[in-house]
Formats: structure tokens, sequence, C-alpha cells
């Protein structure tokens, strides 16, 4: 016989479950993105600064990296911050970069404008350039000295470098979105009002009413049936078994009803027995 689910069980053990898978994919996409974003927030705020003329050997992996060049200070306190830069002077055809292997690598602009303070030192992008394989890359500026810089990764590089763990993340979100609406619809449906049940010897026939009336569990509903008594005190059977037929039994709908055992909770009847 195929299993009676009360109203709102299914849609609330579904919430239950989505609810729980984006849970985990809330904490792969997070794991994901700090790893990935971590290290190049790292780089830019802790990394070395250099001072021109200098080379500088570092280990890369593929990304585009910027040259920034310190081009200003910063000062003040108490929610007040000034801030004077200027402009870089750093060249593209100033910076030599050469690839694991030795070869050069193409230097240019940067195609955004990016700026990082640390400190009361104040860096913006100077020149750009690609990395294409992971692996040690050697940058030299044979320039007058005085001018220093940080070598960072490209802000949007980075952002396209987790853009896969954060299409995750936002699919994370919308599952747990789902999960809660699913979980709130099954709760409602549990606690409405059952329509069309009739009135029954317990109370009307509502969310809480008990489909026997004021019998206790286990009695026969409604009252027991006795036989129709004739003249004489002879009961129907006397007159022939079954001439009037048996009494017919309307069991209430399916419904949530008072539990007949514990009155102060509620239990699902499925139109023919407790469950």
């Amino acid at each position: 016989m195929a299993e009676n689910h009360p109203p709102g069980r299914i849609a609330k053990r579904i919430g239950a479950t989505l609810m729980i898978v984006a849970a985990l994919m809330g904490v792969v996409a997070t794991i994901g993105i700090i790893a990935g974003a971590g290290s190049s927030l790292l780089q830019t705020l802790d990394g070395p600064v250099y001072t021109a003329p200098a080379s500088a050997t570092m280990t890369l992996k593929p990304h585009t990296y910027v040259i920034l060049e310190e081009t200003g200070s910063r000062s003040g306190g108490g929610g007040f911050t000034v801030t004077h830069t200027g402009s870089v002077t750093i060249k593209p055809d100033e910076v030599n970069v050469a690839g694991p292997t030795g070869a050069p690598v193409l230097t240019g602009y940067p195609n955004t404008h990016q700026t990082v303070a640390r400190g009361n030192a104040v860096f913006t992008g100077a020149v750009s350039f690609d990395a294409k394989d992971a692996g040690q890359y050697r940058i030299t500026i044979p320039r007058a000295a005085g001018t220093r810089f940080i070598v960072a990764e490209d802000i949007g590089s980075s952002l396209q470098s987790v853009g896969g763990w954060a299409a995750l993340g936002f699919g994370a979100l919308a599952l747990l979105v789902l999960g809660v609406i699913l979980m709130i619809v099954g709760a409602a449906r549990q606690r409405a009002r059952v329509p069309g049940v009739p009135m029954l010897a317990g109370g009307a026939g509502q969310h809480g009413a008990n489909p026997y009336g004021n019998q206790q569990y286990g009695q026969q509903p409604y009252g027991a049936q006795q036989p129709y008594q004739y003249g004489g005190g002879h009961s129907a059977g006397q007159y022939g078994a079954g001439q009037y037929g048996a009494p017919q039994q309307n069991l209430p709908p399916a419904g949530w009803y008072a539990d007949p055992q514990v009155p102060s909770q509620s239990r699902y009847w499925d139109g023919n027995r407790w469950v």
C-alpha cells in the first residue's frame, strides 16, 4: 500500500536537503575564493618594496601583473585622511622582464587605473605584463635612484581567477533561498486549516479537531452502534439479521487533528487511520 505523506512534509524534506547542499557549496566556494584572491591580496599588501635601480627575482603564477610606482602619500587621523598623489614616471620600455626560460616578456600600460595604499605611501599602476607560465621571473628597472615600486597581481585578473568560485557561491545562495521557501511553505501547509471537514462530535472540523469526537483513541468512532430495538425488547437480529443493513460510518477526511493520546499536540489522520 502506498505511503500517505501528510501535507507539507515532502516540501520540508526537500527544503532541508537543499539547505544542506547549499551550505556545503558555500563552504567550498568560500575556500576557493580565499585561496584564489587571498594570495593576491597578501602579495599586494605585504609584498616587498623595491627601490630603483633594482633587479628583483620572484616566483609568479600565470596571471597579469602590475608594477605599481610610489606616486604620493596620505596623512590624517580621526576619520579624516588627506592624500597627495602625482603621475607615474616609469614607462613600459624602461622595464625589462625575463620569463622562466630567460625569454623577454612584453610589457605595456595597465588596462585599468589601480591605486594601492601601504602605510602612508600611495602606489599607482605604471606598467603591466602577462606571466604565461608559472616559474621565476626577473624584473629589472635600470633607472635613476629613488623611485620605489611594488609588483602585484592585476585586480581584474584576480577577479577572473575566482569567477568560477563566485558563481558557485551565488548558486549556493539561490539554493539556500529556495530551501528556506520550501521549509516555510511546508510548515504553513501543516498548520493550515483543512477546508471541507464536516462538523464532528468533538467540535468543528478544523485543524486540531478529533475525528473520533469525544471518544478515546481505540474506541469505535462516534460511539458504539446498537442494534435497532423493536417492541418487546427484541433485536433486529430476531426479525432477520441485516434486514435494514448495518449503520454506515462516515470517517472524516484526511487532515491534521488533535492527537487522541496527547490532545495538546496534532496528529495526521489519512482518512482511515492515524499516521
